[in-house]
């Protein structure tokens, strides 16, 4: 398996991870508008402290009937899509968040493909960039020909 398929298969099974975590991030909020709206409910009709109606409201969560929970769960989908579902108010950002627009430059590929040796070598903070960009400078074009066709077929597997 080559590094782009790796990276493909990588970015899949972490969109899957997210879709999985974003949905326990919807139950765990049903639950907590449950155990809030009971707590308080609980405090003014009992007047209990507000642990002991906070234990009572966990407890009763647990025993609650499928249709009182899906209410609170197409609350939480409410409040997910408020949200934009990252947990920001607003509109959502132009574009896909997924895509990795750095990997579209072969540049950025060559600094990512020869920085860890050039720290090696001794060289730290700035002094790092400014010896990638002399190497990069001093490359012919068929040497940079490799990173240029990467870079497109980076581009390309994005776009389909």
């Amino acid at each position: 398996m080559s590094q782009i398929q790796e990276k493909e298969e990588h970015h899949k099974m972490t969109l899957r991870e997210r879709e999985e975590s974003q949905e326990q991030e919807k139950i765990e909020i049903a639950q907590a508008i449950y155990i809030r709206w009971k707590t308080k409910k609980l405090i003014n009709e009992r007047l209990l402290t507000p642990e002991k109606a906070k234990a009572k409201a966990t407890a009763k969560w647990s025993k609650l009937d499928e249709d009182k929970m899906q209410k609170f769960y197409k609350v939480a989908s409410i409040e997910c899509h408020l949200l934009n579902e990252d947990g920001t108010y607003g509109k959502r950002k132009k574009g896909d968040i997924t895509k990795r627009k750095e990997e579209y430059h072969p540049y950025l590929l060559f600094c990512k493909e020869n920085r860890d040796r050039v720290k090696a070598e001794g060289h730290t903070g700035n002094e790092i960039m400014k010896y990638l960009s002399n190497m990069w400078k001093a490359m012919s074009e068929d040497e940079r020909k490799k990173y240029k066709d990467l870079a497109q077929h980076n581009k390309d597997s994005v776009k389909k």
